[in-house]
């Protein structure tokens, strides 16, 4: 039996192995710089730790500038099938909406305490009702209102058996008398509007509270299609006007290359390998397959 055909292929495909497996391995390592009498040691670090801030920045840029620029996302965000996946979950939003009993007070989140909430409530219905009352005297509506009452007093007077009255109610009298209604309408908004505004706007809160999300939703219902298409426009005009100018604020690539700068090698080195482990170690075995074919060329060719 001739050995040769044996020796040939066995030894070629041992050397490719393992220098196919030195050179991956020397992509990671020495993770550091080794010196020899005070010099440098060549091809140390490994390529990748030696390299990983110039590979940084080629990676955020090529992502910043192609992967995630925004031609790229703004085609995606504007896709049909982005439309419809936002369209659907509006109308599993409505359809939720439209079988919840429960009352809007329970969508309180539980961190938030029921005390604390109300405090804060009664003091924003408090300042808010002050300042509704300062606003409705500060409007002189009690002038207004005084003299519409006045005018709608003297002609309903002629169809009452006080018809005589309006012989004596001239221009005068009838100033006079706005003016003291006028003057007893401001006062009682003076001393007690902002309680009756407190009261008003506190049974409101309190009934919307009460009442179920359901309920809600048949208030609001016949409304949804016209906010639904204007949710929609609004979505389209936020992603055409403003992505760009987002997209530089966030500058993806700048965080992109900060991230891979900060990384320790050894973690870099995981990262690369969790995602080509399986292509390098075929690059190993071609290694091996192309050493094979050379023994046997070898040994094939005369002597």
């Amino acid at each position: 039996m001739n050995w040769q055909w044996l020796t040939g292929p066995g030894v070629g495909a041992v050397i490719g192995y393992i220098t196919n497996d030195i050179a991956v391995r020397m992509l990671f390592r020495p993770r550091d710089p080794k010196y020899l009498f005070g010099r440098r040691l060549p091809f140390t670090p490994g390529l990748i730790p030696k390299s990983r801030y110039r590979l940084s920045q080629a990676v955020g840029g090529l992502v910043g500038s192609e992967l995630l620029s925004g031609e790229v996302l703004q085609r995606a965000l504007l896709s049909d099938a982005m439309r419809e996946r936002i369209s659907r979950v509006i109308d599993d939003l409505c359809e939720n909406a439209a079988r919840d009993e429960r009352a809007a007070r329970e969508l309180i989140p539980s961190t938030v305490e029921p005390e604390k909430l109300e405090a804060q409530i009664d003091g924003i219905i408090k300042t808010l009702s002050g300042t509704m009352s300062e606003r409705l005297t500060a409007s002189g509506f009690e002038t207004t209102l005084a003299e519409q009452v006045m005018a709608d007093l003297r002609s309903r007077i002629t169809t009452t058996p006080f018809a005589p009255l309006r012989l004596f109610w001239d221009d005068r009298f009838n100033k006079s008398m706005s003016d003291r209604l006028a003057k007893a309408i401001r006062d009682m908004v003076d001393e007690h509007g902002a309680q009756w505004i407190e009261t008003l706007v506190k049974g409101v809160i309190n009934e919307s509270l009460d009442t179920t999300v359901a309920r809600w939703y048949s208030r609001a219902e016949p409304y949804v299609p016209r906010v639904k298409e204007a949710a929609m426009a609004a979505y389209e005009r936020l992603v055409r006007e403003r992505l760009d100018r987002a997209l530089e604020a966030i500058d993806i690539g700048a965080i992109l290359r900060a991230h891979i700068d900060s990384l320790d090698v050894r973690e870099v080195e995981r990262m690369i390998l969790g995602i080509m482990k399986r292509e390098l170690r075929a690059i190993v075995w071609l290694g091996a397959l192309l050493g094979a074919v050379m023994g046997l060329v070898n040994a094939l060719m005369p002597v």
